[in-house]
């Protein structure tokens, strides 16, 4: 199997040499389309000693074009090694690339957790500073005050599992209600 897929790569890669090749010929003929291609037309364009002559300036552009098309020819030969040592290990070890993204997948849900249980402990903070009497007499008044034990809060505690995308819509909730107690 790994012999098929790297004759199949290796086909791959021929058939991209191929169309490059095919490139660089067309290109090779834009650029003596560009600079004049018959040899009359070469001598009686180097005749030419006029000031600002066409001629000079085709030659930047096709010398510019020569330089771009080297720079992309040494840019892809850098690439090529790059490519081809990632398409053979993914041919090669699926397994890990399926590792790599279960582990980034945990990591993804573990933030989530922390961040929940952080929202959580910061509104039973808030809770607790809310509820607890300030240190402050109150005002006096002509009218006697009956004070009222608030009731206790609920510690009751529910487990959930839930999947990535409800977690999600949980965070946000979660952050909308903290917004809200907030204001």
């Amino acid at each position: 199997a790994i012999l098929q897929q790297t004759a199949e790569y290796i086909f791959s890669l021929e058939q991209e040499k191929t169309r490059l090749l095919q490139q660089n010929t067309q290109l090779k003929r834009f650029i003596q389309e560009f600079s004049g291609s018959s040899p009359k037309r070469r001598r009686a364009e180097d005749k030419d000693e006029g000031i600002g002559s066409p001629d000079i300036w085709e030659d930047e552009k096709a010398e510019d074009l020569r330089r771009e098309m080297i720079e992309l020819r040494q840019q892809l030969d850098k690439e090529r090694p790059g490519r081809m040592v990632r398409s053979l290990e993914a041919h090669m070890y699926p397994e890990k690339l399926k590792v790599i993204a279960q582990q980034v997948q945990l990591q993804q849900q573990q933030e989530q957790v922390r961040l929940l249980h952080q929202e959580k402990l910061e509104r039973e903070q808030q809770i607790r500073t809310q509820l607890l009497p300030s240190h402050v007499p109150p005002a006096p008044t002509h009218h006697p005050t009956v004070i009222v034990p608030a009731p206790p809060p609920s510690h009751h505690v529910t487990v959930v599992t839930m999947g990535p995308s409800s977690v999600i819509n949980t965070v946000s909730t979660s952050r909308q209600n903290l917004d809200t107690i907030v204001q």
